[in-house]
């Protein structure tokens, strides 16, 4: 296997890192967390790119600044007043110490007053390009089912009161709309995936150059790349 396709920039940084100062192994273990999920997200956009084009919900103007949300997704994450709190909450020694508690939930909601894919959020934003942010969210869904062995649809079922009750009417019924086509139109997204494409994903989004490009590839090796 080329050396390319295994080695990612971060590798010696994160062993240096690691042996240098141990103590704090926890934030580059939550560090490589928030990649692998901007990873997720990235990969769900691709599988339903062109589902979303082709069924009239999105048009192709709209793709690179789709394109653009998703490979920033989750940035903010990397600022201090949410890296450390979510670092310390979910892989540091003390995860219940009521401090920590505190500043995880003020991290939480600056989390979210920051990134416009969140419900919250999103809820009292009126600009037209809405429904971009709306499908962030949809990807970040799918990230989540995959991560975490959830079915979209499922997931979606746990927040939609919430969401029905927060979102204007026109932005639940899109996404809800979308959700619904994903067990018959893109059954891709409902499947874990395994490590091998995992593998690919993570190759794929270091070095990518053409997002769509790439997405034949998985196209077209989808049987041999999923059980």
């Amino acid at each position: 296997m080329d050396d390319k396709y295994k080695y990612t920039p971060y590798t010696d940084y994160y062993y240096n890192f690691v042996e240098h100062y141990p103590k704090y192994r926890y934030c580059i273990t939550y560090l490589k967390h928030v990649f692998e999920h901007k990873k997720m997200v990235y990969i769900a956009w691709i599988y339903i790119a062109d589902t979303l084009c082709s069924l009239g919900f999105i048009n192709e103007s709209d793709i690179d600044e789709i394109t653009t949300l998703i490979m920033n997704h989750d940035d903010s994450k990397l600022e201090r007043d949410e890296f450390v709190p979510y670092a310390k909450k979910f892989n540091g020694p003390r995860p219940n110490n009521p401090n920590i508690k505190f500043h995880f939930k003020r991290a939480v909601k600056i989390h979210k007053e920051r990134n416009l894919h969140h419900y919250e959020n999103l809820s009292s934003y009126k600009n037209k390009d809405w429904k971009h942010y709306s499908v962030e969210l949809i990807c970040d869904y799918i990230a989540m089912g995959w991560e975490f062995g959830d079915y979209i649809y499922e997931y979606f079922q746990r927040a939609k009161d919430k969401l029905k009750n927060d979102l204007p009417k026109e932005y639940y019924n899109y996404i809800e709309s979308i959700i619904n086509i994903i067990p018959e139109k893109l059954s891709l997204a409902e499947e874990p995936l395994t490590k091998n494409n995992i593998d690919y994903i993570t190759y794929m989004f270091n070095y990518h150059n053409d997002p769509f490009e790439e997405k034949h590839f998985i196209k077209e090796n989808k049987k041999t790349s999923y059980n």
